[in-house]
């Protein structure tokens, strides 16, 4: 309805039959006809980049899809509540989100070195057992098929799950997904609610004990008020 086709004449169109760009045009099912690299160009434009570095006709292409990919993974990642961070077999960060960066404060300048050691060096004085944390990640780059899931506990009271997983391609492994959630205040309350248990459950036991003390107390007086 959009293109002002009736809709008897886009059924005898939709017959099966393929139209190059010109008849697609005449018939109104297309509203122009662009070409190739007028496509790349838009796209890295839209990207922030420059349309004439590097993808030019001729050259390769894939360079500039390659970053709108990456683009439009970054952008899902940031819409997770979850710290995100992709490393390939070499140790080379290859994506993450800004949630990622948030939960470990990680400097800029850290992050943009791509140096998946270095970040795994600057949390260490983050964590109530470094030595666990670094064994763990340890364990995982040295069996890349495995998955793992544990908690992190902070010397400033905070407290993460951590889940990690094989990245495949194709069915290979090509890297690790680490994922981050901050449980800190469920933490909390789930303590806050145990400890409530715990103080409710004393109380009946002191509330039971002091009715049998009661009971004891009024047996005892029967006895001394018969015998004398």
């Amino acid at each position: 309805d959009s293109r002002g086709i009736e809709a008897d004449k886009l059924k005898e169109l939709a017959d099966g039959r393929i139209f190059d760009a010109s008849k697609a045009l005449e018939l109104g099912l297309v509203d122009e006809i662009g070409y190739w690299d007028d496509a790349v160009a838009k796209t890295a434009e839209l990207l922030g980049e420059d349309p004439q570095a590097g993808f030019k006709a001729g050259q390769n292409w894939s360079p500039i899809f390659k970053l709108a990919n990456g683009r439009a993974v970054n952008i899902t990642l940031d819409s997770t509540t979850d710290g995100i961070l992709v490393v390939d077999l070499e140790d080379r960060v290859r994506g993450h989100n800004q949630r990622f960066v948030d939960l470990w404060r990680i400097p800029s300048e850290l992050m943009d070195s791509g140096e998946d050691r270095r970040m795994v060096a600057w949390v260490l004085n983050q964590l109530v057992d470094p030595e666990s944390f670094v064994e763990r990640v340890r364990v995982l780059y040295d069996s890349p098929e495995s998955s793992s899931f544990d908690t992190l506990e902070f010397r400033d009271g905070r407290v993460y799950e951590r889940y990690s997983q094989p990245q495949r391609v194709g069915g290979l492994c090509v890297g690790r997904v680490w994922s981050f959630r901050d449980v800190t205040e469920r933490r909390r309350a789930e303590s806050a609610l145990q400890e409530s248990e715990q103080r409710l459950r004393l109380a009946q036991k002191l509330e039971a004990v002091g009715r049998l003390a009661g009971g004891v107390a009024h047996d005892f007086n029967n006895i001394l008020t018969a015998v004398l």
